[in-house]
């Protein structure tokens, strides 16, 4: 490790002189040209100094070593994995196997080894590995970006960890445009560059203040349930309690309107635009009842079980991208295994009981569907073709155009 430190700080702090020739041959003169390529690449090794070290105070520039014969190791010229968790792993033959070098060796022939025999060194291979971290490649954390404009819930999911749905508004405005000379990108999470016209809608109100068929319903994630008789120590959706959680989406809608608006005033632009969409979805906030979810219950009465993975090996095989859902159930399957008498594992019991029944109106067998987390509080596909009627809307009358909103609308519906 001190090697790959030693190597890092050479790069970033030595004479420049000492790496032009392999800069001129590895590197195109477009590159070359540019003032700041010098720069950046010893603000890269920089960062990969203080990462390797060890003694950086920041949390994204930490990680933690462990050597494992994880899945993968067995392939051809795999000798370390890291991921942008920043848990470095050494396969066994990072230690054992010939074509890596350590690096006392290499020195040794100093006089004799070419640009290879370097490369192939384990203190390079830690180099390399660093490298898939995003403090070094310097990127926000593409797990945590917006749910909503990701369409969460809706159409085909991806599988990492972005989870970028088909029937997302930026999709379905792309769609509505339908020409390759207008490109409506999603940035859910793609971090804070804001060179672009920004659109943001407003949050919905999610509940139906009006009636009185959810005063039995739980508001506590873990125990969702209708109880007519209200029994155990619980939250339940009141009325009362409805209107103030919708009043504090109105809050948060106010809150980004006046941000837009300063940032905008801050910035001498009108670059930055809010839509108001509350009051088109409102209508529809409270909707539950689809097809995909019918599928999933299908799907899981077929299996006849809901089956935990291993707890002691499934975090080591979920690799560096994996589904949430694989990760949930992973998760699940450690608490479980220490934890068997917590609500969770009875919730787990309770379910596989009602898959062995064929009880398909189980509330206990919908907590445990793979998109049912995702989909609380979330906009259903024809939510989001409210989502997208909007953003055209706005869009065509920032251009000048009237605001046809809800003859889009229609035109959405009726495809």
């Amino acid at each position: 490790m001190q090697y790959a430190a030693d190597d890092a700080s050479d790069v970033a702090y030595s004479n420049e002189g000492a790496y032009l020739p392999y800069r001129d041959i590895f590197f195109a003169e477009s590159l070359l040209d540019e003032s700041v390529f010098v720069q950046n690449v010893r603000h890269t090794f920089d960062r990969m100094l203080t990462m390797v070290s060890g003694q950086s105070e920041f949390d994204d520039a930490k990680f933690t070593v462990t050597c494992k014969n994880l899945q993968g190791c067995d392939r051809i010229g795999w000798f370390a994995m890291m991921n942008n968790k920043n848990r470095l792993n050494f396969c066994p033959r990072f230690f054992t196997d010939d074509y890596l070098k350590s690096s006392t060796s290499a020195l040794a022939r100093c006089d004799s080894i070419n640009l290879k025999d370097t490369y192939l060194t384990r203190a390079a291979a830690i180099l390399h590995e660093v490298t898939h971290t995003n403090y070094i490649i310097e990127i926000v954390n593409r797990e945590n970006g917006d749910s909503y404009a990701a369409g969460m819930g809706t159409g085909t999911t991806t599988s990492d960890s972005c989870r970028m749905e088909s029937n997302s508004y930026a999709e379905l405005v792309q769609e509505w445009f339908n020409t390759e000379d207008f490109t409506y990108t999603n940035y859910a999470c793609s971090g804070d560059i804001i060179s672009f016209n920004l659109y943001v809608p407003s949050y919905i109100t999610f509940f139906n203040k009006d009636t009185t068929d959810c005063e039995s319903t739980t508001f506590w994630y873990e125990r969702r349930h209708y109880d007519q008789h209200q029994s155990g120590n619980y939250v339940w959706l009141t009325t009362d309690l409805r209107k103030e959680l919708n009043n504090l989406i109105h809050k948060l809608n106010s809150l980004i309107q006046s941000t837009i608006s300063d940032i905008n005033t801050a910035r001498n632009t009108e670059q930055i635009h809010y839509i108001n969409i509350d009051y088109a979805l409102t209508a529809t906030a409270a909707e539950s009842t689809n097809t995909t979810k019918t599928d999933e219950i299908t799907a899981l009465m077929d299996a006849g079980l809901i089956q935990l993975p291993d707890a002691d090996t499934c975090q080591a095989v979920l690799g560096s991208d994996p589904d949430p859902y694989a990760v949930f159930m992973c998760n699940v399957a450690v608490h479980v295994k220490s934890n068997s008498s917590s609500l969770i594992a009875q919730s787990l019991d309770q379910a596989n009981q009602a898959i062995a029944n064929k009880d398909y109106s189980s509330q206990d067998v919908s907590w445990w569907l793979p998109t049912g987390q995702i989909k609380t509080f979330h906009a259903r596909s024809p939510g989001m073709m409210f989502y997208a009627g909007a953003a055209v809307g706005e869009m065509l009358s920032d251009w000048g155009f009237e605001n046809t909103f809800g003859s889009i609308l229609h035109h959405e519906k009726s495809k």
